[in-house]
């Protein structure tokens, strides 16, 4: 089953503190992996590079972008 979110819920989450805080600390996450990857801190370096454009992925999503996944249990 699967449960429809509007855009303008979508939009009220994105605005939400607790979510702009997350998706803060997201953003700081990845600028820690940009930062040790330059430095040569990773051993698998695809996998952090595959990490860091999930996040950027998640940061920039938009309504449409959700929308388009399916939901799955």
């Amino acid at each position: 089953m699967q449960t429809a979110v509007t855009k303008d819920e979508f939009l009220e989450w994105k605005q939400h503190p607790i979510t702009e805080v997350f998706m803060k600390a997201l953003k700081n996450k990845r600028e820690v992996m940009k930062e040790d990857h330059i430095c040569g801190r990773y051993e698998n370096k695809e996998f952090v590079e595959g990490k860091a454009m999930l996040v950027m992925d998640i940061l920039e999503m938009t309504y449409e972008d959700m929308m388009e996944m399916k939901i799955e249990k």
